[in-house]
């Protein structure tokens, strides 16, 4: 709504109108799915799955839960001992343990999620320094640009051995442009003479505003593989980035006026 709205052009009702109206399209789809969402589990979400991925979080240290409900904590440590000293990481337990989990709980498929959610809020609210800890290195994870593909799906192992290293450089000048585009933000909100060089407006600014909003809320729900959080993003980066190189860069007539 934000975008659509700092977009739009006339007066404020006219902007608030249009914006109104393009906005009923996505909030049928939207409400149309949390209310099947609703309808099938009872649970009134976009989703299922809040439980499970919250302990993404919460498994680091489910070992805190007191024995009330040792059917599902132990279940889960079990799973995830084996996870850390197949891979180093507990990431991803949750779906492998879920079933026995529910199996040692009696509980189904929906009403586990709603109880590993409320146990997840009452071990952040007991350890948020735990927590905390996971959030933040979800969060840099975030910015990780990721590179998912199999290499079995390529025949040809010529092109296969041409992609290994398009797929490395197509990371490497991901991950630049999200430092970048990282620095661009701290400068533009401690410098005003940054944000004039850069000739930063609302829209933009809602912009930026938006992939750093996107960044802290996935990190809060979620810590698997959060670097697939940014793909959708990716685009928006690399524009902010690309904008602001070029007002840079026509802000400056010569390179030894740069120098002076």
């Amino acid at each position: 709504l934000l975008f659509v709205y700092l977009g739009a052009t006339g007066d404020l009702k006219t902007r608030l109108v249009n914006s109104a109206i393009y906005c009923l399209g996505p909030l049928l789809i939207l409400g149309g799915w949390v209310w099947f969402i609703y309808d099938l589990s009872g649970m009134l979400a976009p989703t299922t799955r809040v439980g499970y991925n919250l302990v993404q979080h919460t498994g680091a240290f489910f070992e805190y839960l007191p024995d009330e409900y040792a059917p599902i904590r132990d279940t889960y440590l079990e799973y995830r001992d084996a996870r850390i000293a197949e891979r180093g990481v507990q990431h991803n337990t949750i779906w492998v343990a879920l079933y026995d989990m529910a199996e040692a709980s009696g509980l189904h498929f929906f009403s586990l999620s709603r109880e590993l959610q409320r146990l997840s809020w009452r071990l952040i609210a007991e350890h948020p320094d735990l927590f905390l800890q996971s959030a933040i290195k979800g969060w840099v994870d975030f910015w990780k640009v990721p590179v998912i593909w199999d290499a079995t799906a390529l025949k040809s192992e010529v092109l296969r051995n041409a992609y290994v290293p398009l797929a490395v450089l197509n990371r490497v000048v991901g991950i630049l442009a999200n430092l970048v585009f990282l620095c661009i933000s701290v400068l533009i909100v401690v410098s005003k003479r940054v944000r004039a060089r850069l000739q930063i407006d609302l829209f933009t600014l809602s912009i930026i505003g938006g992939v750093w909003l996107i960044s802290i809320f996935q990190t809060i729900f979620e810590h698997g593989d959060n670097p697939r959080f940014l793909v959708p993003q990716q685009m928006m980066v690399i524009y902010i980035v690309a904008r602001s190189l070029w007002y840079l860069a026509r802000r400056i007539p010569s390179s030894e006026a740069w120098i002076s």
